[in-house]
């Protein structure tokens, strides 16, 4: 039987992205592929669960009334054979949010996935190399399969007239639409709002389906 490390399992609403408000129940996997500057998330540590053990656990917050399960991280995709077994278990849809950064994982589990949460790492932001060529590996798959999925982007003060460039290209070929989404220190923005609003503004000036979303969760003192 297949297991995995996990974080934590807690039931919330959702301060992210197209389905902001919806109730979930967030299953955090530990590890990831990338080590993102900005990231705030502790995935490091965790328990492991099989998929006896793990579909026990979801049963105690009542899939049955929420919009879906968000598979998140870290970086869910890690462990994909586990996500599979555990797709067959469970009659809640479910949410992967990734750094959609690994293509053949992502075409291991589309049969499985109902919504995807697509990031888009940029260099400015992460302080690694950009992926945008993985990014069309991943959303091609994505595509095809005629998933629901949405492009996430994290973004500061350091972004480039490239990058904008670049994020737009893909969401053109693919026709997704974009959430901008500053990066936040707690509650606060962690650069200037008027840049924020600024890089927005350029966002929309050359693509229209953009949306400018903090992490809303943050604003409400929740997980």
């Amino acid at each position: 039987m297949n297991k995995a490390k996990i974080a934590e399992i807690f039931k919330s609403i959702q301060g992210e992205g197209k389905y902001v408000g919806e109730e979930q129940i967030f299953i955090r996997f530990s590890g990831c592929n990338l080590a993102c500057a900005y990231c705030d998330t502790e995935h490091l540590h965790g328990k492991e669960y099989n998929t006896d053990d793990l579909v026990k656990e979801i049963e105690k917050y009542n899939p049955k009334t929420v919009h879906s399960i968000s598979l998140t991280g870290g970086e869910p995709l890690l462990h994909a054979d586990f996500i599979n077994d555990f797709a067959q278990r469970i009659d809640t849809s479910l949410f992967l949010e990734t750094n959609s950064t690994l293509p053949e994982e992502l075409q291991k589990v589309i049969k499985n996935v109902d919504f995807i949460a697509a990031d888009i790492k940029l260099s400015s932001c992460t302080n690694q190399e950009n992926k945008f060529d993985l990014h069309k590996e991943f959303l091609k798959i994505a595509k095809t399969n005629n998933t629901d999925t949405f492009l996430k982007i994290v973004y500061n003060k350091n972004i480039t007239g490239e990058e904008i460039k670049q994020c737009i290209n893909i969401a053109k070929e693919f026709d997704y639409e974009i959430f901008l989404q500053p990066q936040m220190t707690e509650t606060d923005f962690a650069f200037n709002i008027d840049k924020a609003l600024s890089v927005f503004k350029k966002f929309r000036a050359n693509y229209n389906k953009i949306r400018f979303i903090p992490q809303m969760h943050k604003f409400w003192k929740v997980k």
